[in-house]
């Protein structure tokens, strides 16, 4: 982990805080930042420095059975999965090859970032409800179902063709018993990519919506407990994250609006401006500082092709809701 402080002559700081993704997820991630300001603000006030909260081993989610390849392999099929890449071998070398240079590309990537007010979410929230045909969505699947009608457009092009989104699930507090609160205090890595194919006709929106809807109404703890237990044995028999294939198109979808990320205190200073980490999602959605979002969005295969979204066409595609 890394930190860096940036203080201007004129008044004002930037906090910078690097941490490999290792050791911990966008919400871990958080949670070290919020400590470090308690640390900062009992260390500014003389008071007792607090004690550390953080709860660093997996036996906070544990996951994974004793079954063979051929038992895991017949599982792939009834979850509708197809068989994940071996990781040995030529072709498992070339495909981490290929993984960690796309990476290393990805960190030199910009990425465009789209400010929606309050007004705006509830505006977008609504059309979108409207075009479903549902009687209630979240905010959330609005969101997916927008933006993902974007980028379907702008990277692919094809209206007929399936798309598998996936789509990062925050396991903490939220499916899973947690009497004595150790998932709420963990700062590793806690977080399902989970994916679903969708098979959408002519980009349009209020199918997406639904579509989003009804995939994550299957997520419970069982769901949960099933698809991980799959994931860790695949990769305890030397195989690649099941569902991460790439014979569809593959948009990678993250919402982490509900952050506290402004609730960050440090002393009497309180952050301005957050700005999310880099992992190389499609899209992000990120609190903002007026209670609206923030919307980061990469065109991970053509980073020259992101900068279509600035133009006057695609601006009014946009915010057309």
């Amino acid at each position: 982990m890394t930190l860096q402080l940036t203080e201007f002559k004129d008044g004002g700081s930037i906090l910078g805080l690097v941490i490999s993704h290792v050791i911990s997820d966008a919400a871990g991630c958080h949670k070290i930042a919020g400590f470090l300001g308690e640390i900062y603000s009992s260390l500014k006030s003389g008071r007792v420095l607090p004690d550390t909260p953080f709860e660093i081993k997996n036996r906070v989610f544990h996951f994974g059975t004793k079954r063979d390849w051929p038992a895991t392999n017949a599982e792939l099929a009834v979850q509708g999965l197809r068989k994940p890449m071996k990781l040995s071998g030529l072709r498992g070398s070339l495909m981490t090859m290929a993984v960690n240079w796309l990476m290393d590309k990805i960190a030199t990537q910009n990425r465009m970032v789209i400010h929606l007010t309050p007004e705006q979410v509830s505006s977008l929230k609504q059309t979108v409800l409207e075009e479903s045909g549902e009687d209630w969505i979240s905010t959330n699947v609005a969101l997916c179902a927008h933006f993902g009608r974007i980028l379907i457009q702008l990277i692919y092009d094809m209206p007929n063709r399936p798309v598998r989104f996936a789509q990062l699930l925050d396991l903490r507090n939220r499916y899973f018993d947690d009497p004595d609160n150790r998932q709420n205090n963990f700062i590793g890595n806690a977080i399902l990519i989970y994916t679903e194919k969708a098979e959408i006709a002519e980009f349009d929106r209020g199918a997406l919506a639904r579509f989003f809807k009804a995939s994550l109404s299957k997520v419970d703890a069982a769901f949960l407990t099933s698809r991980l237990n799959l994931i860790s044995d695949c990769l305890r028999h030397g195989r690649t994250y099941p569902g991460l294939e790439f014979t569809d198109p593959l948009l990678a979808m993250n919402n982490q609006s509900k952050m506290p990320a402004y609730d960050l205190q440090f002393g009497s200073l309180s952050p301005i401006r957050v700005i999310p980490q880099d992992v190389g999602d499609n899209v992000m959605f990120f609190p903002a500082s007026d209670g609206g979002i923030e919307v980061y969005i990469r065109d991970i295969l053509n980073p020259k092709r992101q900068a279509t979204l600035e133009t006057e066409e695609w601006q009014t595609m946009i915010f057309d809701f």
